[in-house]
């Protein structure tokens, strides 16, 4: 999906509708518009729907009843933002209308034009909010196998497939990074290219090295056909490289090696936000306080940018979440609840857990860690902006 292009379903039981539907928005710009019949054994219309677009415009017919019923049950989950069109516009509507966090409610008459009006002003919001630089979150190890990995491509996946962002990961482990094994995809081009040809990049360019998951994350990492060193690495044109993908993606996840080098320290002056991930270990604690130390004193970075991920947390364990918390002189922690089994066959099928299990405690736990570092996603529940516009016309 291109930066700041906007994705929209069109939702309902008769073709024909949704047919002219389409035709009525093929004039527009920058939209990318699909269709879907609501299948007939469908509990809810989102149903089957693996990636969520921008903007569900929801044709309600004699099931609104029940649809608008069942969307509020679950409002927990991800939806996008819903606009629901229908020629009852009945109180009971309205109110079900209001707890699902419809964006708009069009009724006749001009239900045309309004849905394209409302469309051509949610595609200017997200305009504006695609206009400024990403956001680059780099994750690194304390000790090794305590988890940057598995937080990267999860992290990376859960916000392509719940906002309507752009997201770049990009695996710096030039020698044995697993990054797209665990997204069952082969580097496109190697890191090393892309860095050499540095001067010849737009963001255009870029996106064509970049291998392409489902999701829509983009995947940038080494490939295993050489030995490639940090030697063998510019850091001024790795400078210009994330600088670069920064520019061209709204999220971008940055997976490093455990080592402070020039090239470590290159992304880590670049990032918005850094995890450090260890585990319930004496060993993890001391290398998170040493990384914490270097971070801060040595390369100049700020402190509030630096935050602590406790990978396979175990709340028996010896070392206690209130241990590591005071050990590292922090007063907040993320802790990823320990799944080993599910986590482990998740990532031998190269499926990303939020597609896996999506309901399973530790998947739960990676989107509360995105909320609590603002890297943003819609998989929890909150209050869309303009929520309430379709109650007070007059107000827009």
């Amino acid at each position: 999906m291109e930066k700041g292009q906007l994705t929209i379903l069109l939702l309902g039981r008769n073709e024909g509708d949704l047919t002219i539907q389409k035709e009525l928005l093929s004039d527009l710009n920058a939209y990318q518009i699909t269709i879907r019949l609501i299948p007939s054994s469908a509990q809810s219309p989102f149903d089957g729907i693996d990636i969520l677009p921008d903007v569900a415009v929801l044709n309600l017919d004699r099931n609104a009843e029940h649809d608008l019923k069942t969307l509020a049950l679950n409002r927990d989950q991800a939806f996008p933002s819903i606009i629901l069109v229908g020629h009852e516009n009945h109180p009971k509507y309205l109110r079900l209308a209001l707890q699902i966090g419809a964006r708009d409610f069009l009724s006749p008459p001009k239900i045309d034009q309004q849905l394209v009006d409302c469309l051509v002003r949610m595609h200017h919001e997200k305009t504006a909010v695609h206009s400024q630089k990403g956001r680059i979150c780099a994750i690194i190890n304390a000790n090794g196998g305590s988890g940057a990995t598995f937080l990267t491509h999860n992290l990376a996946h859960i916000v392509a497939v719940t906002e309507s962002l752009s997201v770049a990961a990009v695996d710096l482990n030039l020698q044995f990074g697993t990054l797209g094994l665990h997204m069952d995809l082969v580097p496109k081009q190697a890191l090393s290219e892309v860095i050499n040809n540095i001067d010849k990049l737009d963001s255009s360019a870029l996106d064509g090295y970049m291998s392409k998951h489902k999701s829509g994350v983009r995947l940038l990492a080494s490939s295993n056909d050489r030995v490639l060193l940090s030697s063998d690495i510019s850091s001024d044109n790795l400078d210009r490289l994330i600088r670069l993908v920064g520019k061209s993606y709204d999220r971008v996840f940055v997976d490093l090696p455990q080592q402070i080098d020039s090239l470590t320290g290159t992304i880590l002056e670049n990032a918005d936000q850094i995890l450090i991930v260890l585990q319930q270990s004496l060993a993890g604690i001391r290398n998170a306080t040493i990384l914490k130390r270097i971070m801060t004193n040595e390369l100049d970075i700020l402190e509030q940018k630096v935050c602590f991920v406790v990978n396979r947390f175990n709340r028996k364990s010896v070392v206690s979440e209130n241990d590591i918390s005071e050990a590292l002189n922090q007063e907040t922690i993320h802790c990823i609840p320990n799944d080993y089994n599910r986590v482990a066959q998740a990532s031998d099928l190269g499926l990303p857990l939020y597609e896996y299990a999506k309901r399973a405690r530790v998947t739960k736990s990676l989107i509360e860690l995105l909320n609590t570092f603002q890297m943003g996603t819609n998989a929890t529940v909150k209050k869309r902006k303009g929520a309430l516009r379709w109650l007070f016309p007059s107000s827009v």
